[in-house]
């Protein structure tokens, strides 16, 4: 097992993005959004291990919004009505087969957002892995799953354990093999570019690489639950922009 020493900062407050206005150029009025102006957030929810579409209801959860959203689900399929320019995580889950699992935040401008791909995690899953790894997760805590990216968006392979700081108190990184199955001996990530933490300390979790990392790596700031999952995009040049309340 490869444990690493642990990086946790907890924030408080919702950050949304806020529209902006023309100001008197040669845009005109169409480049003005109608102050109750939405959008929708469309896709479907799938299964982490498998990248397919769940069987059953979904349920999704929208956070880091003031007001509550109109959220339609049929079977894996997804629909959110939200106003311009808002940033938020969504919450995806099953119960009981799936756990709810934040995904990585969603910003919809002035325009539909289409084709989102919001993962769950099987708790039959999850029970693979901490026996795999030998792991016994503790109550009230968290897991994070990371996914490792170039700066194209395409996994990440071998990226040193070494090279990833944790939260603190977190257990890991833990690697998965090319079919998303527990290798317990690796050491760096594979082709699928996902790596696990577990034991994770609920709140907002700043997820950075090593100062010596070989590869530097960082993560929008990432809301922890206890007894939820985490998905985080741990990404080559990208800088981190979100913080949002857990």
């Amino acid at each position: 097992m490869h444990t690493t020493r642990l990086a946790l900062s907890l924030l408080l407050g919702t950050t949304l993005l806020v529209a902006c206005g023309d100001d008197g150029g040669d845009g005109g009025d169409d480049d003005i959004l109608p102050p109750d102006a939405t959008f929708f957030a469309r896709g479907e929810v799938i299964d982490l291990e498998t990248g397919e579409a769940i069987d059953g209801t979904a349920s999704v959860l929208v956070e880091g919004l003031q007001s509550t959203p109109t959220v339609s689900v049929t079977g894996a399929a997804f629909e959110i009505e939200v106003p311009a320019n808002s940033a938020f995580h969504l919450l995806a889950s099953s119960p009981p087969t799936y756990r709810a699992t934040y995904n990585a935040a969603i910003e919809v401008g002035a325009e539909d957002v289409e084709g989102l791909r919001l993962v769950t995690v099987s708790e039959d899953y999850i029970t693979t892995l901490a026996e795999a790894f030998g792991v016994t997760p503790a109550a009230g805590t968290g897991i994070v799953f990371l996914r490792l990216l170039d700066d194209t968006g395409a996994p990440l392979a071998g990226v040193p354990g070494a090279d990833l700081l944790a939260p603190e108190g977190a257990l890991g990184p833990f690697f998965l093999d090319a079919d998303n199955a527990p290798d317990a001996e690796a050491l760096a990530s594979s082709s699928s570019g996902l790596a696990v933490f577990f034991d994770v300390t609920p709140g907002v979790t700043t997820l950075t690489s090593a100062p010596d990392a070989e590869t530097a790596l960082a993560a929008p700031d990432s809301p922890v639950a206890s007894a939820a999952v985490n998905q985080a995009d741990f990404m080559r040049g990208m800088k981190r922009k979100w913080s949002t309340m857990a």
